[in-house]
């Protein structure tokens, strides 16, 4: 990430930076109301949120960050693990004045909001968990290509030039050096523990995050929904923009419950 706005985003945010371990971090912030900080998914970019953001900015004042890569973790004396992602993202969002604030992480983004609800429930208001790979199982290198090209061939294909475009690959392969580990096995025991509401997001043709493993967040987390979006692939935020737009405007727009434990709803969105 740099310091420059992006074209489409030009008119409604500003960038600026905020310190966290010492080093400043570029982050592009608009629109007024609650608090929502988007979190992106391995190898992504603020750019993901292009077709999300504007629209978000006119209900809710959006941050948009962009998770430090491996190499970059390392430099700030973090180890190279999920957890400490969350603990970085914990100290950003203090660092910011964002705490608490509704979080939404995309996919691997999405494990680190479910990981800081989890272990720093003071920072998260609302949980939003777009397709999140935290209970996928163990995959090898090669299978990670072909789920990757598996989540290609399942969007829209006006949308595979931005997405290629808008990869960091140089994160991909640092990633896999660093051995980052994407599977913990006793994280989905702690579910139980997120007190935050939650909304999960998921698709039914989603190549790494199967219906049926979707609901298991639905099962553990205590106040939990899952809103399932028809032929959206992985990426479902910028496949059906508008109906994700809806259903987190909705998601955040209600009034708070007064207790947890309460039974999960399932939202299944329309074709």
């Amino acid at each position: 990430m740099t310091n420059l706005i992006p074209a489409w985003a030009c008119d409604v945010f500003s960038s600026h930076t905020v310190m966290v371990d010492g080093q400043p971090v570029p982050v592009l912030t608009g629109g007024s109301g609650p608090d929502l900080v988007l979190v992106h998914g391995v190898s992504g970019s603020l750019n993901m949120w292009r077709w999300n953001a504007l629209e978000l900015a006119r209900h809710f004042r959006v941050t948009m960050v962009g998770l430090p890569g491996p190499r970059a973790l390392q430099q700030l004396r973090h180890i190279t693990r999920m957890q400490n992602y969350a603990r970085w993202l914990m100290e950003f969002t203090q660092a910011a004045g964002l705490a608490p604030a509704s979080i939404a992480g995309l996919s691997m983004g999405g494990e680190v909001a479910l990981r800081l609800a989890s272990e720093y429930a003071s920072c998260v208001n609302r949980l939003i968990l777009i397709t999140p790979a935290a209970l996928v199982p163990g995959i090898s290198l090669l299978g990670w290509v072909a789920v990757g090209l598996r989540v290609l061939f399942e969007i829209p294909p006006a949308l595979i030039p931005p997405v290629l475009w808008y990869t960091r690959w140089s994160d991909i392969y640092t990633m896999v050096n660093a051995n980052v580990r994407m599977i913990d096995p006793e994280l989905s025991t702690r579910l139980a523990s997120i007190k935050a509401e939650t909304l999960v997001f998921a698709s039914n043709n989603d190549p790494l995050l199967p219906l049926d493993l979707a609901e298991t967040y639905l099962d553990r987390i205590p106040s939990a929904r899952l809103a399932v979006m028809q032929d959206a692939g992985h990426l479902v935020m910028m496949s059906r923009p508008e109906l994700f737009n809806q259903r987190v405007r909705e998601f955040l727009s209600e009034p708070a419950r007064v207790q947890t434990g309460l039974p999960s709803a399932t939202s299944v969105s329309p074709v």
